[in-house]
């Protein structure tokens, strides 16, 4: 069964299209995800070092979805936190970012002042809705596939045409060549096309010169005959 060569070139050049734009779509969307990640986890350290030094007044929002973030002090029995969520947080010294559930909570390990100057360990805590990939991606999802969609029917569109007309000399040859009537005319196809189609034009004109050069052949050759002819004819014809 025959193809248009046009439409196997457009869906190919569509397919590749869609590939790459589904490709972006997806890098971008891991990098606005991670943004977004690291945004929150930079305002709940920011909100637990603000719990852990209510002296510094700073209002703290998450970037995603304009909640605020719930922060605290960590005291032992503390339900949000595990003990051993709290020991590895004080142990390592260093802010623990951790995933519990559908939270997302950063622990701050402080050092305050007690009794007779003595320095102790607590431990300051914050939490938000957990970033996930519908609330970084989804708004962003939604409005990139109607453009890639778009954009790849455009793109069929402009590609058909343009393949269309790529193949105009093809066409130009076939209407040149279904008026070739016969041999000995001298009649040629223009050779005025691109290079991928040149060679085919190029060939099929020597194909008629070498069948207007045997034609020719053909008719010295009957006339020649016919002359050699014509006197032993002649003669049969005048004993008969």
């Amino acid at each position: 069964m025959s193809t248009s060569i046009s439409k196997q070139i457009a869906l190919g050049g569509t397919a590749i299209l869609g590939a790459t734009l589904i490709l972006v779509g997806v890098a971008t969307a891991m990098v606005l995800h991670r943004r977004q990640t690291s945004a929150l986890d930079e305002a709940l350290l920011i909100a637990a070092h603000g719990r852990a030094h209510p002296e510094v007044d700073v209002e703290v929002e998450v970037e995603h979805s304009r909640a605020p973030i719930d922060a605290w002090i960590v005291v032992p029995g503390d339900g949000r936190v595990s003990a051993s969520l709290a020991r590895a947080a004080l142990r390592g010294e260093a802010p623990l970012h951790v995933t519990v559930g559908d939270q997302r909570m950063v622990l701050l390990p402080f050092e305050v002042e007690g009794d007779e100057d003595e320095e102790r360990e607590e431990l300051a805590a914050a939490a938000a809705p957990v970033v996930t990939l519908a609330r970084s991606v989804g708004p962003f999802a939604g409005v990139y596939a109607l453009l890639a969609a778009m954009a790849a029917l455009v793109a069929t569109f402009v590609q058909l045409q343009v393949v269309r007309r790529a193949f105009e000399p093809v066409d130009r040859a076939r209407e040149r060549a279904s008026r070739v009537t016969g041999f000995g005319a001298d009649q040629r196809l223009d050779e005025d096309a691109p290079v991928e189609i040149q060679p085919l034009l190029v060939a099929l004109n020597g194909l008629l010169e070498r069948l207007d050069r045997s034609y020719r052949a053909q008719t010295r050759f009957t006339a020649e005959a016919a002359h050699e002819l014509r006197t032993p004819v002649t003669a049969l014809l005048g004993e008969l």
